[in-house]
């Protein structure tokens, strides 16, 4: 009871001295507990606000700067923006160099070219379909990257099938897709040229869901290998059988050599670029550590094709209606026979 007692009146004391020394601005309140026997033995509560973290704790925060990305790399604005005007450039260039050396051959066929950019335009109809709600189903971060891989896988696997469907179909009907985008003059001899250019269907159609898909997964690069693979072997080829300082064999070049060597690089270039993003793919899953099975990635499901055809459906009509009305004027322009070749 005297210890009680002496506590008390401690207490008291400093109270008072904090009061006349002015530190308390109102009411020093003085709520002290009695210490009893039985908590004098227990051992003191540390103080967890004046414990200091440990530096190899795992639970402490690290931050860790991340190395800046190259200028022209991928991963920056400048370098996405750079790759992929390079891939849209090459063909470009192609189709002009195309149009001089057919016209050193034979200037009458020039126009028969113009037959493989009006089978493109259907094909356009299917590219324009799935492969446009790449953008907003595949390039959706939200979801997992295993999913995301199935639905590249699911798009690549319809856009075969319908391409290779659409080229058996354009070999069957080559003289009527040759009555209607090639002048008579050079129509009948344009038909091999017109069944040639059929394939390009399947071509145009696997080389267009690649491209859209890994833009979607953010990897432009892999357009750029299947441009630069078929632009290079295109014009390497051409400059070797149809330019002015071509290799001279015992029958002369003709449009449909040009046609030939078209499909041949076309379908290196798909190869190619399927052969890179198998490879990429294969670095996704090393790099994200995903134990999904091959068969899980890419066999294509229905339910990745139902994600794919929803948003795909409404650019797939605009698509349709707007080629449409383009071929309905090509057709009109073509019926103007000579003059329209000599334009």
């Amino acid at each position: 009871m005297a210890d009680q007692l002496g506590l008390f009146s401690l207490d008291h004391h400093i109270a008072g001295s904090a009061k006349k020394r002015g530190f308390a601005c109102g009411k020093v309140i003085c709520n002290c507990s009695p210490i009893t026997p039985s908590m004098a033995g227990q051992d003191p509560i540390p103080d967890s606000a004046s414990q200091k973290t440990d530096p190899s704790s795992e639970h402490q925060v690290r931050h860790v700067q991340e190395p800046m990305p190259r200028r022209l790399s991928r991963s920056t604005y400048t370098g996405a923006l750079l790759l992929n005007a390079v891939a849209f450039a090459l063909p470009a260039l192609y189709d002009t160099l195309v149009k001089i050396w057919i016209s050193k051959i034979d200037s009458s066929f020039v126009v028969t070219t113009d037959s493989y950019t009006y089978i493109n335009t259907i094909v356009e109809v299917l590219n324009e379909g799935l492969p446009r709600a790449a953008y907003l189903v595949i390039g959706d971060l939200t979801l997992p990257l295993p999913r995301r891989l199935n639905l590249v896988g699911t798009l690549l696997t319809f856009q075969i099938v319908a391409g290779l469907v659409l080229s058996i179909i354009f070999v069957g009907c080559a003289p009527n897709l040759a009555a209607a985008f090639v002048p008579i003059e050079v129509r009948e001899a344009s038909i091999g040229y017109v069944r040639i250019s059929s394939w390009s269907a399947l071509t145009s159609a696997a080389s267009t869901a690649i491209s859209l898909a890994t833009r979607s997964l953010d990897r432009p690069d892999v357009p750029l290998v299947i441009s630069l693979c078929q632009t290079a072997a295109n014009i390497i080829l051409d400059f070797i059988f149809l330019s002015t300082f071509r290799v001279h064999t015992s029958k002369p070049p003709t449009v449909n050599t040009q046609a030939s060597i078209r499909m041949a690089c076309n379908g290196l270039g798909c190869l190619a670029g399927l052969v890179y993003f198998v490879y990429v793919v294969g670095r996704l899953r090393k790099h994200h550590r995903l134990d999904e099975s091959w068969k899980t990635i890419w066999l294509p499901t229905w339910g990745s094709f139902i994600g794919l055809a929803k948003p795909g459906l409404h650019t797939a009509v605009e698509s349709a209606v707007r080629n449409a009305l383009y071929l309905w004027l090509i057709h009109g322009i073509v019926a103007l026979g000579s003059d329209y070749a000599t334009a």
